[in-house]
């Protein structure tokens, strides 16, 4: 059985900078409260609550007073910024500077018209906090739609003005600007922006060729996650041996039978701590030993593949080759254990067992779908600049 990690995979520019923010306000010693959940991972959440980090909603956080709070990547509405002024509490502000940007856009067109002689329109999920808080920059005025289905609800005879939540695919969003250029009354203006962040949109042609190279797909990531779903819809509609795992529990092992290469992708909603854990606990490493204990070939490096074979443990990744640990007495023992002096295993059942302790190794420690180069070297250099790469008028 062969194995390869996404390296596209993981959390996303914002979402790193505001659990970087938070870790770094923990460390002071003083009480600091989260206004939602700081990133749609349970695992991610339950670590930083250990850590002292208070989540709170937005009724409790209209009864603090005097306190120190986080705003997530997502960002929120004006309101929140001028109950926090009348309260006294000191902001925290991780909002991603990409939707900073985007919030900044929307408020000056609402500023510069309002919506009596135009409609302001925003492609994304009813409801998600991103959202909120760019509907927040119109006073609520603009309108919210899901999908291409609802751009129905448009009036056509008047001026639309179209931009889109950043984590939206860019499929959907050119559908809406082809229909609405398609039926735009030729009395009316149509300017469409498209605000997607490109870390994000570039994962779908991205994962979509990954999921058709393996005949398995374990897609890792919270429940809660919208941009996960979304991206394990995609693996599944090329490839339909997809699964969707938030732990090694859940994993059913007759997924992989018949079983030649397996793909291990996940989301923004990765957990960057994962990745860190390998380091603090390289016992928990699936880690590839011969049948003496020689070291793993080099050629087993991050991103390519793997080899499950007899006599072997299979050791995927790691960023710090110099301090891994190759060679595990427990792991030396197991091989010994279950392999005959020909390199052969023992029993099938044995084979089976030795593999499925691999798995659950290897679920335990899904950073390894995580690149975190991909955050300096893509979304750094984006956020920084934030340039809408595609705007045009009708």
């Amino acid at each position: 059985m062969k194995i390869e990690i996404d390296q596209g995979s993981g959390f996303c520019f914002g979402v790193t900078r505001a659990i970087n923010k938070a870790e770094e306000e923990l460390a002071r010693g003083a009480t600091l409260y989260c206004l939602g959940d700081i990133v749609h991972n349970g695992k991610e959440c339950d670590r930083l609550k250990k850590l002292g980090l208070i989540t709170i909603d937005h009724a409790t956080f209209s009864t603090l007073h005097h306190a120190k709070v986080l705003l997530r990547a997502h960002g929120e509405p004006p309101a929140t910024y001028g109950q926090a002024e009348t309260n006294g509490i000191e902001i925290i502000d991780a909002t991603c500077p990409v939707v900073l940007h985007l919030q900044e856009r929307i408020k000056k067109e609402y500023q510069e018209g309002g919506t009596e002689s135009k409609q302001i329109v925003i492609y994304g999920k009813n409801g998600h906090a991103e959202v909120l808080g760019l509907v927040g920059q119109t006073d609520g005025k603009a309108i919210v739609i899901e999908s291409p289905e609802e751009v129905d609800k448009l009036d056509f005879n008047r001026d639309i003005c179209l931009y889109s939540q950043t984590t939206k695919p860019l499929e959907g969003f050119r559908k809406i600007v082809e229909y609405i250029g398609a039926h735009i009354s030729p009395t009316a203006t149509f300017r469409y922006y498209d605000t997607i962040c490109r870390q994000v949109a570039n994962r779908m042609p991205h994962i979509r060729d990954f999921a058709t190279r393996h005949d398995v797909i374990l897609f890792v990531c919270g429940k809660k996650s919208s941009n996960g779903k979304v991206l394990y819809d995609e693996c599944r509609s090329v490839n339909p041996r997809s699964y969707l795992v938030d732990a090694a529990s859940e994993i059913d092992f007759a997924w992989l039978e018949d079983c030649r290469s397996v793909g291990i992708c996940g989301a923004t909603s990765t957990p960057k701590w994962l990745m860190e854990e390998r380091r603090s606990h390289p016992e928990a490493d699936a880690t590839v030993n011969t049948q003496d204990g020689a070291s793993c070939p080099e050629e087993n490096q991050p991103g390519r593949m793997c080899d499950i074979r007899p006599g072997w443990f299979l050791r995927a990744t790691s960023a710090h080759r110099s301090e891994a640990k190759y060679s595990s007495s427990n792991c030396l023992a197991a091989t010994k254990e279950v392999c005959r002096p020909d390199n052969t295993m023992a029993s099938a059942s044995a084979r089976r067992d030795t593999i499925c302790s691999f798995w659950k190794k290897l679920l335990r420690n899904c950073s390894l779908m995580v690149s975190y180069i991909q955050y300096l070297d893509c979304s750094l250099r984006r956020c920084s600049k934030y340039p809408f790469p595609f705007t045009k008028s009708i």
